[in-house]
């Protein structure tokens, strides 16, 4: 049975009682508007023109991290990462020359939270681990989600069956100059001198749409 029926944000008793007030003119209806023919704010597509390229990122002498299967060591640093089907990315056996100081790493829960001035709107609470972060990963377009530079790592996952699937390109993993100094100091009183080291940091990614 219909308890009550929400419209445009007014209670009615029943479908009987809206339509009566439809008819007798008592009902504010909102139609929905076609959008324009450029997809109006809500497209995807350039409305002008690349002028010049975009800057590139490169490394002179190559990359200054190595990955063994799933094992990245950097400088001090190393960890092994992988994929959970409802966790995403996580890294696991975080050292620090040598040393233990992270078990394992991975985002445990993403939740939407919807709000509307409809009850079903303003209840709607979305787990995303439900449907699997780590499932709806998605491929990683060279130069644009990740450097042409980074290296791309296919994930295999096993879900809602006995054959895994592959998602190519799943994970990056780069080095990045953050384009400022970690620490400067420049001095011109008594005697010129400057000191400095550049920033970076290493980049693991992966992205998911839900």
């Amino acid at each position: 049975a219909v308890h009550r029926v929400f419209y445009n944000g007014q209670y009615y008793r029943d479908m009987s009682e809206l339509e009566r007030i439809y008819v007798q003119g008592g009902v504010q209806v909102e139609k929905v508007r076609r959008a324009s023919q450029d997809g109006d704010f809500s497209s995807m597509r350039p409305r002008a023109p690349v002028a010049t390229t975009f800057p590139l990122q490169y490394e002179p002498q190559g990359p200054r991290y190595s990955i063994r299967k799933n094992l990245i060591i950097f400088q001090a640093w190393s960890f092994a990462f992988g994929m959970s089907v409802t966790a995403g990315m996580r890294l696991f056996d975080i050292r620090y020359n040598g040393e233990r100081v992270v078990y394992e790493m991975s985002v445990q829960e993403a939740l939407s939270v919807y709000g509307s001035n409809c009850p079903g709107g303003m209840s709607t609470r979305y787990m995303d681990s439900s449907f699997g972060i780590g499932r709806y990963s998605s491929p990683l377009v060279r130069g644009v989600d990740c450097p042409y530079t980074a290296t791309y790592v296919d994930t295999h996952t096993l879900h809602e069956g006995l054959s895994s699937s592959r998602r190519t390109a799943a994970l990056c993993i780069f080095e990045q100059n953050l384009g400022s100094p970690l620490r400067r100091h420049y001095s011109n009183l008594q005697s010129l001198y400057y000191g400095g080291m550049v920033n970076s940091a290493l980049v693991v990614r992966s992205i998911t749409t839900v």
